[in-house]
């Protein structure tokens, strides 16, 4: 696998890949000019993702010791939780009818 920088300032730092992901069959270029140059040699054998340590990631073809590398893109963050706020209120005391009808207050 490929080291080095490779990266953008965007993000608030120049990223550098610290983990890669497992490879899968190539599925596409991956360059985005002007950012980044497309490589013919390296279409037609694996993709991968880079992975920087602040999550951002990009995908990376290769092909026998040739390269084409896409542009980093900023880590996905977890969708925001709604929560819903319940004002609490007075429970009423649980009741047991008896087999005649009447019913009791049971206390917990």
């Amino acid at each position: 696998m490929v080291t080095g920088t490779h990266g953008r300032q965007d993000m608030g730092h120049t990223h550098k890949a610290t983990r890669y992901t497992e490879p899968r069959c190539y599925d596409g270029g991956v360059a985005s000019p002007p950012y980044t140059d497309e490589n013919q040699r390296a279409h037609g054998d694996i993709t991968y993702r880079e992975v920087c340590e602040c999550g951002a990631t990009r995908a990376v073809n290769a092909n026998q010791g040739h390269f084409e590398y896409g542009t980093w893109n900023a880590p996905k963050r977890a969708a925001a939780k709604t929560v819903a706020y319940v004002t609490p209120t007075a429970t009423p005391a649980p009741t047991f009818a008896n087999p005649d009808g009447r019913e009791e207050m049971v206390q917990v």
